[in-house]
Parts: structure tokens; sequence; C-alpha cells
């Protein structure tokens, strides 16, 4: 167990350093994709902040100098000034009313947004019809009275009835007989919807001098003053239009935090895809090269155990061989080596042995020999023939030195000994017609 446990260690340790070099820097980078998403999105939300600022001052400076170009117009109408200074005590009002009617109705077809013109005047002789003219009442001023300010200068106010009134002064002079304002209105909903041209997350309100909200895309913030919004987490941008007060826009910056997280959650996704797809072939993979190592421990182990045919196999059909496989082939080739080694060895023990037996056999029959004529010459001693008997005893000591006792190579005094026995055999025969010189020194030699 402890061995499975050894080689199950490879694939651990695989697993771990997969998860600490790639999934480690995979959530690092999502981190960075993280931070690094959210800061592109805000610049670029600056960007279209910037832009739709800029997009929006200018359509609405371009619709408010159509108005302040009508106001202008009547601002410069002399005509239009003696109508409206004139004292009305002792005249009527005809001249009056077919002027005035042709011309607001020549600015409303230019300008088809603007639903109402009229006059506030302190011109008491002037006809009250709250139509065309009303009275500029000292007890009961309109709200834009006091910011509508000199002549130069065009007022927007929001009504609170659903529409937007500019008001400009006509007076040439501050210090002329009566005040004249010219009062021009559209709807709210035509300036809501130039605001909300652009992005719906994006809010965008037009304030006055007091800080209310006069005009928005999102119409329930009208009325309400700017300081009552919570614009905690907002990214806030403003700047000033040239009549229509100051334009602000914000969005919540959390928008761009989910949509940085969704961003990086993507990417992680992606990189969490891939590293279980990665995962799961690591682990079939180390887990395919712990069973073959497994099976080389267990191959070189069998074969350490004199289990010499024993062979391993890793990959069938030769598919997916790597260097284990040919670790495996050396293994096997090793042990058929070893197993060839073995057996020749054996071999040539068998042949050593067979042929220690069959030079024990050669022993064993000149011993029989010597048996034999020592039983003989015993049998001449008894019957009274020393003579037969000591020939016998020198043939068999002659015999025993010639065999050597099974010996390839014998002493130079056992050859004196073999030579001394053949003399003695041939002495018998010839008695003393052979002779021997030298003898002594060469048995001493």
């Amino acid at each position: 167990m402890k061995k499975t446990n050894k080689s199950a260690g490879v694939q651990y340790k695989l697993i771990f350093y997969y998860a600490l070099f790639a999934l480690l820097p995979m959530f690092l980078i999502a981190v960075f994709t993280y931070g690094n998403t959210k800061k592109i999105q805000l610049e670029r939300l600056y960007e279209e902040l910037s832009y739709q600022m800029e997009h929006t001052i200018k359509n609405l400076d371009e619709k408010a100098n159509n108005y302040y170009a009508a106001s202008n117009m009547f601002y410069m109408d002399n005509t239009l000034q003696s109508y409206l200074t004139a004292d009305y005590s002792q005249r009527g009002y005809e001249d009056l009313y077919s002027y005035v009617d042709d011309l607001f109705s020549n600015v409303k077809i230019f300008n088809p947004d603007i639903t109402k013109i009229s006059v506030y005047t302190s011109n008491r002789t002037l006809p009250q019809d709250e139509y065309y003219f009303y009275l500029l009442d000292p007890e009961n001023l309109p709200d834009w009275y006091q910011t509508t300010g000199n002549g130069g200068v065009m007022h927007m106010q929001n009504t609170g009835n659903g529409t937007i009134s500019f008001t400009r002064k006509l007076n040439f002079y501050e210090s002329g007989q009566y005040q004249i304002f010219v009062y021009m209105e559209i709807t709210e909903d035509y300036l809501n919807q130039m605001l909300g041209l652009g992005d719906e997350e994006i809010t965008m309100v037009l304030l006055n001098d007091a800080g209310e909200i006069q005009a928005s895309n999102h119409p329930e913030l009208i009325g309400k003053n700017m300081a009552s919004i919570n614009l905690e987490k907002q990214i806030f941008m403003k700047n000033n239009t040239a009549y229509c007060g100051q334009l602000q826009m914000f969005t919540d910056s959390r928008r761009y935090d989910k949509e940085a997280g969704l961003a990086a959650a993507r990417n992680f996704l992606v990189f969490f895809v891939s590293s279980v797809l990665a995962l799961a072939a690591i682990y079939l993979y180390s887990r395919s090269f712990r069973n073959k190592v497994d099976k080389v421990r267990q191959g070189a182990k069998s074969i350490g155990e004199g289990k010499l045919d024993y062979r391993i196999f890793l990959s069938e059909n030769g598919r997916g061989r790597d260097e284990l496989d040919e670790i495996a082939d050396s293994v096997n080739q090793m042990g058929e080596q070893i197993h060839t080694l073995i057996e020749e060895s054996y071999k040539k023990e068998l042949d050593r042995k067979i042929s220690e037996l069959n030079l024990l056999q050669e022993q064993i029959n000149p011993h029989f020999l010597y048996n034999a004529l020592s039983s003989i010459s015993v049998l001449a001693m008894g019957n009274g023939d020393k003579v037969a008997s000591r020939a016998i005893l020198y043939l068999s000591d002659f015999y025993r030195i010639t065999l050597s006792k099974g010996k390839q190579d014998i002493p130079i005094r056992e050859e004196l000994n073999l030579l001394e026995s053949y003399l003695k055999i041939q002495r018998m025969r010839f008695d003393d017609s052979i002779e021997v010189t030298n003898y002594k020194q060469s048995r001493e030699f």
C-alpha cells in the first residue's frame, strides 16, 4: 500500500503543480481582468459622458438659440415696442392684435415646438386677455420675474404644469416707463425627450440657479432640488448651457462594477472550463503514467525474484508509446539476457559435471584393473609363485602411474617411479641383459 501511495505521488504532484502554476495565474489574470476591465469601462464611460454632454448641450443650445433668435427679433422690433408701450386708454386694440397675432404666428410656424407666446407688461392700458397679454402685478409677480435679468438674458423655467418657459426682458432701458417681457412655452416632454436621446442608464437633469431640476430624462426628478439626491457611488459630470441652465449627468458606478465583474466572470469561466479539461487530461495521463510505472516496478520485482519469463506490456498495438515503454522494453530485454546467461551458465555447468562423471568413470575402470591385478598377485603368492606375484605388483604399479588417477599432468618423481616399475618388469624377463646407467643420479633428480 505504501508503494502505491508513492507511485500515486507523481499524480498528486502533477495536479499540485498544475494548480500552482496554472490555476493560480488564471485567478490572478481574472482579478487583473476585473480591475482592468473596470478601469477601461470607466474611461469609456467618461468618454461617453463627455460625448453625450457635448452632444446634448449642442442640441439644447441650437434649440435655445432659435428661441433666443425669436426673442431677439421681438427685442429689436421697434413697431412691437411702440405697440406695447402705447396708451390704449383712448384707442382700440385692433391694430395691436393684428400685428401681434401675425408676428407670433410667424414665429411659431418656424418654431413648431413653441406652443405659446405671450407678453407680460406693467402697461395697464394693454388688454389683459391672459393669452397674448398678462399684467405684471407687483403683488403677484411670476416666479421667473426675479431671475430673468436684463434684456440680454433669456431665462428658462419649469412652470410646473407640464411646460417649460423661456422669458426675456424687452426693455431697451431699465429706466423705461413700462417693464415688458416676452414669454414663450414649450412642452416639458419635448425637452425631456432631448435629454433622453442617450443611454437610459445615464440620468440627465437641467438645473436653474437655485439647483432645482427643470427638466430630466427621468421626469420623476423634476421639481426636486439637486442637493436632495443621493449621489453616493455615482459617476458625475456637469457643464453649463447657453440658455437652459446647468446640465448635469450621473450614473451608478456599481453598474460598471457589475459589468466588469461579469466580464471577469466570463473570462474566469473560460479559464475554469479550460482548467477543468486540462486537469482532467492531466489526471487521466497521470493515472495512465502511474499504472505504467506500477507495471514496470512489478515487472522488475518479478524478474528480481527469478521469474525471468515475466514480460511487461504497457501499450497495446504500439499506440501511445512513450519513454516508459522504452524502459519496459529495456527491462524485458534485461530479463531475456539474464535468462539466456543463466541457461548458458547452467549448460556449461552441466557439461562440466558430465565431464567429471566421465572422468570418474574412467578412474573407476583403472581402479578395477588395480584390484584385479592385486587379487591375481595374492593368488600367485598363495600358490607359492613369488616371481609371478612380484611381476604382477610391478605391472599394477606401472598402470597405476600410467593412468595417473585421471590426471593429465604428473610429477617427475612419479615419472621416475613409472620408469622404475617398467625396468623391474624388464629385468625379470631379461635378467641382467639390461643395464641402467646414472640411475641413481636420475633418481635423485
